[in-house]
């Protein structure tokens, strides 16, 4: 804490020798004029100084005054010392504050006068104080014409006022006050103090002290261009008044409310400057930007620049939209813990690359209105690929709405989906791809798609499109109401998928399903298909599928299948290492296929037999689970033929013998071994 000097409690007059001017006389006036103005012996101005003013034998006097005065002092003999305007110490702090003076018998007529005519304009009876000498005189005593400035007193000025004092003003300045004397208590509401004029420093090493004005421009809230934030006022021109200030890029804060934007469908937020624009709320559930219309429930269209949201709700009308979509993009963007609710669309994309971390669609924390037509997320570009992580898309089984997708891939270059959970869509995930449109590179991983309506993940492209280089790892795909995945190669392309370590358990039609001519290497590595109404995986229509180290049966907390593995005769199967137990059929599959030491699947046998004696044939249980071919069965005489070698009978083979013959009648017992294969076994 520091000190200010202070001056001297009583003044002392000298004169050019330094003498005290002992018995000099004062004289102050208003500045200018001959005018008498008034001064007092006390801080409290309550004893007024004589005019003029006398000094004691030292020189000295105590002077308290208000203002600036035209000061004359004298000495004893009446020789002027100097003739100066002074004013108060505070003379410069005094802000607008004016002083009307008047003087008995000039300015007023004491017994007479009830009213006076200021010269300054105080605007209001609040910014007036009225003194007679030095009595303050309450407002109830007097009032104001604002229009001609004129004071009016209920009674004339009393005989023997000498001075009136009128002290008009709105604002007045303080100095430098002292440590702690300026409170909250000491400081009107609405001020209007400049943030410009106060400084700011962050008080680390190295910090640069700014204005707070500087300071508080490093963000830009809604609220500064007016948004209420009450759940009711359109809120939409001030938002996009906002976001045009933003015209380098900025961040734009959102605080805690609920903001009505695009209430009749006809005015959604754009931002379209070649700039980074960030937008940040207090929380998805606490900074939320709801749209009313059902129409068209839209309230953010980016087509330029770069775009970033986090922690912010989009919300969509309480009646369900019938059109519309919450979060529109061209442009790259990251959005991370973005709640999308109540939506005909939540979001949709078209841009190069882009990320949502941590994002929610559906109705799991705002159990409200949604379609069947209504769709999560919209992927339709993405070159430079777009990637899902850490999202959520749940839909409540009460109310009983299905939406059509939780995330509906269209077009792209790479999609990732990983660490999600996507429940109860119509298809979790859906990929179908139109005419010209390919879809490359889809990566889900460590993924929860579980209870879908139709399928978990549903491949599907239309004609003339396709779907390239998927890849599934650690994705569990589990009672849904129809397959857990269904790839679909009747129309479009299906051209490389690989599943490694798959879940799909308790669906209520297949495990996995393959079906079309042009889905071709399609892959299962490992993996679990237990409890499914229908096949573990099913393979039809000629479609080609390769499945290694997968089980599929009763285990892992369920029932097994009604087939392990089937695959129609028009397509292909080739299963290597896996094993089907437990199931009504473990497997049902053709002669084509090739099955390559599976349990559950007798693919190689061998044994022994004998033509009797005198006869010409000998039929053999080959053990197998397929049916061999005739080059697969190998006949090895245990004793000599001679002329009259055993053979197989081709026309004999079924899905459980063969028939061995000789060409004659046997002379003795033919005894041979024999080894059968099938499906593809060596």
């Amino acid at each position: 804490m520091s000190g200010t000097l202070l001056p001297p409690a009583e003044q002392q007059w000298c004169d050019s020798n330094g003498k005290p001017l002992a018995g000099g006389t004062i004289y102050l006036y208003v500045p200018n004029t001959t005018t008498y103005k008034a001064s007092w012996q006390d801080v409290n101005l309550t004893t007024l100084n004589p005019q003029p003013i006398v000094l004691d034998s030292s020189g000295r006097a105590i002077i308290w005054g208000t203002g600036a005065y035209r000061q004359q002092v004298f000495d004893q003999f009446n020789n002027l010392i100097y003739d100066q305007v002074t004013t108060d110490t505070s003379g410069g702090l005094l802000g607008n504050m004016t002083d009307n003076t008047y003087l008995s018998g000039t300015g007023f007529t004491p017994g007479t006068t009830t009213q006076l005519t200021l010269s300054t304009g105080p605007g209001s009876a609040a910014n007036m104080w009225v003194f007679f000498d030095a009595a303050f005189q309450t407002p109830d005593t007097w009032s104001l014409n604002v229009a001609t400035n004129v004071v009016t007193f209920n009674s004339p000025i009393p005989v023997g006022v000498q001075e009136v004092n009128i002290k008009v003003g709105s604002t007045i300045a303080v100095g430098t006050p002292g440590s702690g004397t300026v409170t909250d208590a000491s400081v009107a509401a609405n001020a209007g103090i400049q943030s410009s004029k106060l400084s700011y420093n962050e008080g680390g090493a190295g910090a640069v002290t700014r204005t707070v004005q500087s300071r508080l421009r490093d963000i830009v809230s809604i609220k500064d261009f007016g948004a209420k934030g009450d759940g009711t006022t359109d809120d939409t021109a001030a938002i996009q008044a906002a976001m045009n200030s933003l015209s380098s890029g900025g961040e734009l804060y959102v605080p805690v409310g609920t903001y009505i934007v695009n209430p009749s469908g006809s005015s959604v937020l754009t931002w379209s400057m070649s700039e980074p624009l960030r937008v940040t709320g207090a929380g998805a559930g606490a900074s939320i930007l709801q749209t009313n219309s059902t129409a068209n429930a839209s309230i953010l269209n980016a087509t330029a620049g770069t775009i970033e949201l986090s922690d912010i709700g989009l919300y969509g009308p309480v009646t369900a939209a019938s059109a519309g979509t919450l979060l529109t993009t061209a442009v790259d963007h990251k959005f991370t813990r973005v709640d999308f609710c109540r939506y005909f669309h939540g979001f949709s994309g078209t841009a190069n690359v882009g990320l949502l971390d941590g994002c929610h669609f559906g109705t799991e924390f705002i159990n409200g209105p949604i379609s069947t037509s209504s769709v999560g997320a919209v992927v339709n570009g993405y070159a430079g690929g777009i990637n899902f992580t850490n999202c959520i898309a749940y839909v409540p089984s009460a109310p009983v709405i299905t939406p059509a997708a939780g995330i509906n891939v269209i077009s792209c270059g790479a999609c990732q989906i990983s660490n999600s959970n996507i429940i109860r869509q119509g298809a979790n995930v859906l990929v179908n791809p139109q005419s010209g449109q390919t879809v490359s590179s889809l990566q889900i991983s460590n993924t929860y798609l579980d209870s879908a309506q139709t399928y978990n993940l549903w491949i599907a492209p239309g004609t003339g499109g396709s779907v390239v280089r998927t890849f599934l790892d650690q994705v569990e795909c589990s009672s849904s109401a129809q397959d857990g995945i269904n790839i679909n190669g009747n129309n479009g392309t299906v051209d490389g998928v690989e599943i490694t370590a798959l879940q799909t358990n308790f669906c209520a039609g297949n495990g996995i399903t393959v079906v079309g001519a042009n889905a071709k290497n399609i892959d299962v590595n490992g993996g679990e298909a237990v409890g499914n109404v229908g096949s573990g995986i099913s393979v039809n229509s000629g479609a080609s599928v390769r499945g290694k180290g997968v089980f599929s049966g009763s285990g892992y907390g369920g029932g097994g299948n009604a087939d392990g593995f089937f695959c129609d005769g028009s397509s292909t199967i080739v299963l290597k290492n896996c094993t089907a137990s437990g199931n009504a059929v473990n497997y049902s599959v053709p002669a084509s296929a090739i099955v390559q030491n599976c349990d559950g699947f007798v693919s190689a046998n061998t044994g022994s037999s004998a033509i009797p004696n005198t006869g010409t044939s000998v039929v053999v249980s080959h053990g197998l689970s397929g049916t061999p071919g005739a080059a697969q069965i190998q006949l090895t005489p245990n004793v000599s033929m001679g002329s009259n070698p055993v053979y197989v009978d081709t026309t004999s083979i079924t899905a459980t013998t063969f028939t061995a013959r000789c060409a004659s009648a046997a002379s003795g017992s033919l005894n041979f071994s024999w080894r059968a294969t099938c499906n593809g076994q060596q």
